[in-house]
């Protein structure tokens, strides 16, 4: 993934905001008038435990993905983990005629790699076997999800040809069976020149990777994009009415706003529980994940206010942090697999009854919220805004927050910065649980309004 540099512009932008602050006087006294004489504001902090469960990412939105993620992994506790994708093909031509009796030569799928994700540096190019099943359901609007497709919505066979061993080069061609392209140059017109009716009755390609053979720690997952994948169908074309008869090429490719999405599968089932004991697991794509239920939290912080004679409803939140705790692992560098940024997710209600995994606004409010702090061994949610609603009442979907791995994206024409789930690459990581010597919890600085 590669971005602009945006430095100097943001330094330049920096000083004359320091500069142009730097002239501006402030009238602290404003609003002064309206507090009693008497008025002192008194600040106190309260720690709480945090009830934690591990739960999977139920249904997980990996549509219209930053990268299209295929491969396979082996890790130990979560076991095995595989990446798939799908999407529809769009001829290149509307329209195309295929003659009288058109004969399938040869039909190529390319595929260009742009990145990969490997946990060990002996992964980078271990041998890894793609398949090709043709789609029996179309990808719609209620297919938003790393679970939307199981295996009676794919071809019982796969399509390739044998031989598609790929060793984690930038680049890959798979030859498709005779029998599909059989089937692409048997399109009627009236389907060649509807694209509904085409992508109606040819719902696409599902490329997915044979899992990591036995329990071999390791694999690896390989990401590309829309515009690196494309099919080529070469056919001799016999149209004896226009004295044709020559060998023909028509090409199919993936429309960046046509829907496709990443499918995952977990084996990490055996790590969800309601009641952890010194162990919490956080796992990239969809898998198993802490889960903190805020209608806990809330009854525990006006438990506490109610034995301390403050009305919860007088109390303010001035700041709210969570925090999760972690160990060195014993190899250092296994820390390069732990997620640069965790934060707090809800699932919110979507479009055509659909949901949504969102991180909660906080997230915007400081630049390295949620980051890993080494030095200190924890991840720091500052949760503030979030907590106060949470206290007043939220909607009963806000109230339970998912511990998930996060991304930055930034707009290079307006400087904007956007927090997603991160769906797309796989993390893991082992924290500290309840049960253990520095258990997650709830630091609250706090304010008593009069």
């Amino acid at each position: 993934m590669s971005f602009r540099p945006l430095g100097r512009i943001t330094i330049l932008l920096s000083a004359s905001f320091l500069f142009l602050a730097s002239c501006i006087e402030s009238d602290r006294t404003i609003g002064s008038n309206f507090l009693p004489e008497d008025f002192n504001l008194e600040v106190g902090i309260a720690q709480f435990p945090i009830a934690v469960e591990m739960r999977l990412a139920d249904s997980l939105q990996t549509d219209f993905p930053n990268y299209m993620t295929i491969g396979s992994f082996y890790e130990p506790p979560f076991g095995s983990v595989t990446a798939s994708t799908a999407f529809r093909i769009i001829p290149m031509k509307q329209g195309q005629t295929f003659g009288d009796a058109p004969i399938v030569k040869s039909i190529k799928l390319s595929l260009a790699v742009e990145n990969s994700s490997y946990l060990e540096p002996d992964q980078q190019f271990i041998p890894q076997n793609f398949r090709v099943f043709e789609l029996l359901k179309d990808i719609d609007t209620t297919t938003l999800y790393n679970n939307s497709f199981s295996h009676s919505d794919l071809s019982t066979q796969s399509i390739e040809k044998g031989g598609n061993i790929f060793f984690g080069g930038d680049s890959l061609v798979i030859e498709l069976s005779h029998q599909y392209g059989n089937k692409l140059v048997s399109v009627t017109q009236e389907e060649s020149d509807s694209l509904n009716l085409f992508v109606e009755r040819y719902k696409g390609l599902y490329i997915t990777c044979d899992p990591v053979e036995g329990e071999s720690k390791g694999g690896r997952l390989n990401l590309t994009l829309p515009t690196n994948i494309y099919l080529s169908l070469t056919y001799r074309h016999i149209d004896q009415e226009n004295s044709i008869d020559r060998d023909s090429t028509i090409s199919y490719y993936i429309s960046e706003n046509q829907p496709f999405l990443n499918i995952y599968n977990h084996s990490s089932q055996n790590l969800a529980e309601q009641e952890p004991g010194e162990d919490l697991y956080i796992e990239g794509l969809a898998g198993v994940r802490p889960f903190v239920d805020f209608n806990k939290i809330k009854e525990s912080i006006e438990s506490w206010a109610e034995s301390n004679s403050i009305e919860p409803d007088r109390l303010a939140v001035l700041k709210g942090e969570l925090r999760f705790y972690f160990d060195y692992p014993h190899d250092y560098r296994e820390l390069n697999s732990f997620p640069t940024q965790l934060f707090l997710a809800t699932r919110n209600p979507g479009l055509y009854e659909s949901v949504r995994y969102e991180p909660i606004t906080d997230i915007s409010f400081t630049s390295d919220n949620g980051i890993i702090n080494r030095s200190l061994q924890y991840y720091s949610l500052n949760i503030s805004s979030y907590l106060q609603r949470v206290l007043k009442g939220l909607s009963p979907e806000k109230m339970e927050g998912y511990l998930t791995p996060i991304y930055q994206s930034s707009d290079y024409y307006s400087g904007a910065t956007y927090y997603n789930v991160q769906n797309y690459l796989y993390y893991k990581a082992l924290l500290k649980g309840p049960q253990s010597d520095r258990a997650p919890k709830l630091i609250l600085t706090y304010s008593v309004v009069p």
